[in-house]
C-alpha cells in the first residue's frame, strides 16, 4: 500500500492522472515476489 501510493504522487507529480496511474500501479505491485500469493 505504501509503495502503490508513493508511485501513484510519483507518477502525479510526472502529470499522470489518477485514472491513468492506478491500474498500471496495480498492475506493477501485484506482479512483485512479496505480493505473490503462495
Amino acid at each position: 500500500e505504501v509503495q502503490a501510493r508513493r508511485l501513484a504522487g510519483m507518477l502525479a507529480r510526472k502529470g499522470y492522472s489518477g485514472e491513468v496511474a492506478w491500474p498500471v500501479i496495480r498492475d506493477g505491485v501485484d506482479g512483485l515476489p512479496e505480493h505473490q500469493r503462495d
